[in-house]
C-alpha cells in the first residue's frame, strides 16, 4: 500500500485471475506486484460460503504502523471487513509468528486480533536461532522457543482456547562450511539480521528426507536439548546436515498443547508427507498422524 502510490501504473484489475496488479520502477528495473486487497478477498470469502466450507485465514506478511497512521489503519480496516461480516456464521482465522514479541518483522496487537479472531494459528517453525556461541546446524523449531513463544501469547491475556500450535512437516538441509563430526555443521555466517539462520539452508518436506536418511552417513539422531531429530549425508565432496520432524518430535510438541491446553496442532503442510508407495512408506504417514492425533 505504500508502493502503490508511487507506482507507474496505479492499481490495475484482472478479470481472469480476480486480483489486482501494479507496476513500478526500481531503479532500471521493472517489477510487477499481485495482492490481495479488499475486493479480492471479498470473492474468495463469497467462494468459502458458496462451497459451504468451515472458515476462512488471515495472514498478513507486513508490520503496519496502526497507531501512528491514519491511513494504515483505514486500510487495515477495510481489509478486516471484507474477511469479517458479523451475520455469517464461519470461523476466521489468523496465522501469527512464533513469538508476540515482533518477531520476523511482524508487528501486530496480538490481544486485539484474538478477540476478533476464532483462532490464531501460531507458526511455532522456522525460528531464528541466534547462536552466539557458534554459527552451526540446528533446529528451526526447538523445544523451548516453542515452549516460551506460545506461553508468552497466553500471558498476553489471549484465551489459550483460541491458539492453535503450527508444527512443520519438512526439515532443513543446511550445506557445511566445515563438518568437524555428527551435530557440529559449521555454516557460513550471513551479515544480516542474526549471523546464523534456517534461511541459507534448502527446505525439504518429510517425504524426500525419508528417503535421503537410508542413504545417510550417520543415521538418525537425537538431539535433547533442541529435541529434534538430524542426520548427515555427503553430496560429491560436500557435508550436509538435515534437520527436522518426525513422529517423537511431534509428541513431544503435542505435550505442549496439553500442558498449556490450548486448542490444537495444525500442520504446515498435509502433502509434505508421501500416502502412495509400499507398506514402509504407507506407514510412515500413518506415524505422522498418530503423533499429530494420538489415537
Amino acid at each position: 500500500m505504500q508502493l502503490l502510490p508511487r507506482s507507474l501504473t496505479g492499481r490495475f484489475w484482472d478479470d481472469d485471475r480476480k486480483a489486482p496488479y501494479f507496476d513500478y520502477l526500481d531503479g532500471n528495473t521493472y517489477h510487477e506486484v499481485w495482492y490481495d486487497d479488499p475486493e479480492s478477498i471479498s470473492m474468495k470469502v463469497s467462494i468459502m460460503m458458496k462451497l459451504n466450507l468451515r472458515g476462512i485465514g488471515v495472514r498478513a506478511a507486513n508490520n503496519i504502523d496502526y497507531i501512528a497512521d491514519a491511513r494504515a489503519r483505514m486500510q487495515a480496516a477495510e481489509m478486516w471487513n471484507a474477511v469479517t461480516r458479523p451475520w455469517w456464521n464461519y470461523q476466521i482465522s489468523f496465522h501469527v509468528p512464533w513469538s508476540p514479541h515482533c518477531k520476523n518483522e511482524q508487528c501486530y496487537d496480538f490481544l486485539a486480533i484474538s478477540k476478533a479472531c476464532d483462532i490464531l494459528f501460531v507458526a511455532s517453525y522456522d525460528i531464528p536461532n541466534d547462536l552466539r556461541d557458534g554459527c552451526v546446524a540446528r533446529s528451526s523449531a526447538p523445544y523451548h522457543r516453542v515452549l516460551s513463544g506460545i506461553s508468552d501469547y497466553i500471558r498476553l491475556g489471549i484465551d489459550s482456547r483460541k491458539l492453535v500450535m503450527g508444527v512443520a512437516w519438512y526439515g532443513y538441509d543446511y550445506t557445511c562450511k566445515r563438518f568437524l563430526g555428527v551435530g557440529e555443521c559449521e555454516l557460513e555466517t550471513i551479515s544480516r539480521g542474526v549471523p546464523c539462520s534456517y534461511t541459507e539452508a534448502r527446505q525439504i518436506p518429510y517425504k524426500d528426507i525419508m528417503q535421503r536418511l537410508p542413504r545417510s552417513l550417520t543415521g538418525r539422531f537425537w538431539d535433547d536439548d533442541w529435541k529434534a531429530p538430524y542426520f548427515d549425508y555427503l553430496d560429491f565432496n560436500t557435508y550436509h546436515e538435515v534437520w527436522y520432524n518426525d513422529p517423537e518430535s511431534i509428541s513431544m510438541r503435542v505435550s505442549i498443547v496439553k500442558k498449556l491446553q490450548i486448542h490444537g496442532i495444525g500442520v504446515w503442510a498435509a502433502n509434505n508427507i508421501n500416502y502412495t508407495g509400499d507398506a514402509r512408506v504407507m506407514m510412515q504417514a500413518a506415524e505422522m498422524w498418530n503423533a499429530v492425533c494420538p489415537p
